[in-house]
């Protein structure tokens, strides 16, 4: 591991409901600084969008585009605070790609972490009118704009659409290294390269999430209960679907329901005695819920970025029970960590489950910490970012 220390500014544009990246951002931050770098934040927040007047929304596609603030303001702090290296998190949408240009004018490299798939597809998600798409990789940007995909509207998949193919064109993002948070999203960065130049393949790099380990992370969690657990929001798109009708089929196996939304699936499902709608919980609550469960059921029908609940689930000792497919199949070493079902049937779930019944369950425990251990605490993630730092910075001074 590196020794050297580094002035590092970390840029983040939050959007308008807390999720996952935040958490990463706040955790990377705190990390970096327990570890003697010295960290400058530069964040934007959606939530501004709520205060524009006429004016600003309708130049608002252009700010998406690029941002005049954004370049003059990253400018300014690189030079006031002697930035070594800029790495940004999010940048849609007030603070745009602009970020980029400035660092590199100010002649700093810049890192971004890529939470989706935003760079290959519009809406970041690869997924449409339910189900897996990648027409944008194959068939080009258009069939963002023919599909509306970006909030099922034309005009703001239109913005995106330009944000993307501008930068690309001016090739902005052959000068960005770019941290991939799996294998898998690597490889799907390098699917689309191989057919339009965008990257730089020699600054594509890997770094997984992690989540700091607490005290109530150390509490015994031998006294595993008989219940089932999903952590998420109620939408179909995250799986609750297949899940709530699996349990219905079970009445003998419980389920505990941690998420807000989803009230046609608590009104329908609610009659099921063993299926227990929690609502939200707070993160300490959620980790004494899988600190408990038997296992987590991780059902979603995206790739996803890289789910943190199953990490989460490792640091807690808890078995994973994921749909085999994207990043939740990644995670999960199939009969060790965990085990996959098909997400388009649920009587796979119900098979899975069944499956898991008859193995042992103290053994699944102990090896999901060791994943958890080998790959996602906070030693192994300061380890990966100073060796990770340190490689961009020798590239970028020729040493």
């Amino acid at each position: 591991m590196s020794n050297k220390k580094y002035n590092i500014l970390l840029v983040h544009n939050f959007y308008q409901r807390p999720g996952g990246e935040d958490t990463v951002f706040y955790n990377e931050k705190k990390l970096l600084e327990e570890n003697g770098h010295k960290v400058i934040t530069y964040t934007r927040d959606n939530k501004e969008l709520k205060k524009y007047n006429i004016l600003k929304k309708i130049l608002l596609p252009i700010i998406i585009i690029f941002n005049l603030k954004t370049y003059f303001d990253i400018k300014r702090i690189i030079k006031e605070s002697d930035i070594d290296i800029v790495h940004v998190h999010n940048t849609l949408s007030l603070i745009s790609p602009s970020v980029f240009y400035a660092a590199i004018k100010m002649g700093k490299p810049v890192v971004q972490t890529l939470h989706n798939f935003r760079m290959q597809c519009p809406n970041g998600l690869f997924y449409r009118d339910g189900h897996i798409c990648e027409d944008c990789v194959n068939g080009g940007l258009v069939c963002a704009i023919k599909h509306e995909c970006y909030r099922n509207s034309l005009i703001q998949t239109l913005a995106i659409v330009i944000m993307t193919k501008f930068h690309r064109l001016t090739g902005i993002y052959k000068r960005v290294n770019f941290i991939c948070l799996t294998e898998f999203n690597k490889q799907k960065l390098l699917l689309l390269n191989r057919k339009k130049q965008i990257v730089d393949e020699n600054k594509i790099y890997v770094k997984p999430n992690f989540v700091f380990e607490s005290n109530i992370d150390k509490i015994d969690n031998s006294d595993t209960r008989d219940y089932y657990l999903y952590v998420g929001r109620l939408d179909e798109i995250k799986g609750i679907d297949t899940v709530l009708s699996a349990f219905s089929k079970m009445p003998n196996k419980k389920l505990h329901v941690v998420g807000s939304g989803g009230e046609e699936y608590i009104k329908e499902y609610s009659k099921y005695k063993n299926i227990e709608f929690l609502g939200q919980l707070s993160h300490d609550e959620v980790m004494r819920e899988m600190k408990s469960a038997k296992s987590i059921i991780y059902p979603s029908k995206l790739f996803e970025g890289q789910p943190v609940g199953i990490i989460e689930a490792y640091m807690n000792k808890c078995p994973t029970i994921v749909s085999n497919i994207g990043n939740a199949k990644e995670l999960v070493v199939n009969d060790v960590t965990g085990l996959y079902f098909d997400i388009e049937h649920t009587n796979s779930l119900i098979d899975s489950i069944e499956r898991l019944e008859k193995m042992n369950i103290q053994e699944l425990k102990k090896n999901a910490y060791i994943e958890y251990t080998n790959k996602y605490d906070a030693k192994t993630a300061i380890e990966i970012i100073d060796n990770l730092y340190s490689q961009i910075m020798r590239k970028y001074n020729n040493i």
